[in-house]
């Protein structure tokens, strides 16, 4: 009975361990098959999608208004022009660049909303725009318009300019005035207007979005 069981014994050891090679080299198999394409699509895929995140400047959710101020006459743009945009209830200001250029990020603006911009620079009118903060697009270049000067007195207004001196009336002696104390409270006025300067002409100058480290940013601070 022993001797009888011996061959088949060393059959059955053979065959196991004919299935358990070939279970190896189908593993074998299937890992050279697939390796290669996980590798692929690392390289191709997930490493620039991966370092994409990590090296953006900006969160998905952020937002630019940008643009250049230009004087209307000359076509050269405004250095140096103040520009103040106002996003529902938050406001922020920004000065024109050497290329007239101002640029304005928002960081996780929630919902679109009702937007103004406003610029001012010395010796031109005030330009205004109202629009929708949704827009995707950079906002328009914005022309600015020389403020006319102050009409002198007696011109454009009927008033002779050498009017005929007033007869002078009786006087009459009048008890002494005595002077009110002077206020110590300094008046508030506007801020001055910084200083504009124009430089090249817009039409030479091809647009180019400023560094965004150089951006006035609106949202929560990092």
């Amino acid at each position: 009975m022993v001797g009888s069981r011996g061959p088949w014994n060393s059959r059955q050891q053979a065959g196991e361990r004919d299935r358990m090679t070939k279970r190896s080299s189908i593993t074998t198999t299937l890992l050279l098959a697939i390796i290669p394409g996980v590798a692929i699509y690392w390289f191709t895929q997930g490493l620039p999608n991966w370092l994409s995140k990590t090296t953006s400047v900006e969160p998905a959710s952020s937002q630019s208004f940008e643009g250049r101020v230009i004087d209307a006459n000359t076509q050269r743009l405004l250095s140096g022009a103040r520009v103040v945009l106002q996003l529902g209830n938050v406001t922020a200001n920004d000065t024109t660049d050497s290329e007239g250029r101002y640029l304005f990020v928002t960081v996780q603006l929630a919902t679109p909303v009702a937007a103004n911009i406003e610029v001012d620079a010395q010796g031109y009118q005030v330009y205004s725009l109202n629009f929708d903060s949704s827009a995707p697009e950079p906002l328009q270049d914005i022309l600015m318009e020389f403020q006319p000067p102050a009409p002198t007195p007696g011109e454009g207004s009927g008033v002779p300019r050498n009017p005929r001196p007033l007869q002078p009336k009786a006087t009459v002696a009048e008890a002494p005035v005595r002077p009110r104390p002077q206020s110590t409270t300094a008046s508030k006025s506007a801020p001055a207007l910084p200083p504009v300067r124009a430089t090249s002409l817009a039409t030479s100058v091809p647009y180019t979005k400023r560094q965004v480290t150089t951006a006035v940013r609106i949202g929560p601070s990092k």
